[in-house]
């Protein structure tokens, strides 16, 4: 699915990153900003575990975009940036989706939004959306990526990344973590063991 939040590329990890996406996380557990997600060989939880620690935030309790919106005054900046990012996705213009994107960025974003098929498909793709709410956060470096539910019609629901990151004090989009093989690692396994919720 071609949408405007992160293009595509590959990259080769290295034989330890490797060796965690094929380990499934047997359970996730949180504690204020502290995040731990164990990994057994084969799937089966016996002897000790590989642990990964990260920092952020499990969304608990009602975190729906549409109920969130109704009290705007208790959304953090980084909150208020995603929304914002799905809402001009669903209804706004290509120049409200490049006011959202990292400064040094939008000219490569701009050249994607001159296919007029591609951004009719990803604006379609976000009116078809018919819930969204936050899931987690995660913190790295200089980045938050912010994991966010989507639920479709047909297609169920799915869990979307959007990685973005402070420039002169403000939060923006951005694709400058395509190639890191943690934030693959957060996409591709990560987020299979968060808990969907239900609207």
């Amino acid at each position: 699915m071609n949408t405007f939040f992160r293009t595509k590329s590959c990259t080769a990890l290295t034989g330890f990153l490797l060796l965690l996406f094929l380990m499934l996380p047997q359970f996730v557990s949180a504690q204020d900003v502290n995040i731990s997600v164990a990994f057994y060989p084969n799937n089966v939880a016996s002897g000790t575990p590989v642990t990964l620690t990260l920092q952020g935030k499990l969304y608990s309790g009602n975190s729906w975009f549409d109920e969130l919106a109704k009290d705007p005054g208790g959304l953090t900046e980084d909150e208020k940036v995603i929304m914002a990012v799905v809402d001009a996705n669903r209804s706004g213009t290509s120049v409200d989706i490049l006011k959202l994107w990292s400064p040094d960025e939008r000219e490569s974003i701009a050249s994607m939004m001159s296919d007029s098929q591609m951004f009719a498909k990803n604006q379609g793709y976000y009116k078809r959306v018919t819930g969204s709410a936050f899931i987690g956060r995660v913190l790295y470096g200089d980045y938050i990526i912010c994991l966010v539910q989507h639920d479709l019609p047909q297609s169920g629901s799915i869990i979307k990344e959007y990685p973005i990151h402070k420039v002169d004090g403000k939060y923006y989009m951005t694709n400058k973590l395509a190639n890191d093989p943690v934030f693959m690692y957060l996409t591709q396994k990560y987020r299979q063991t968060l808990s969907l919720k239900t609207h």
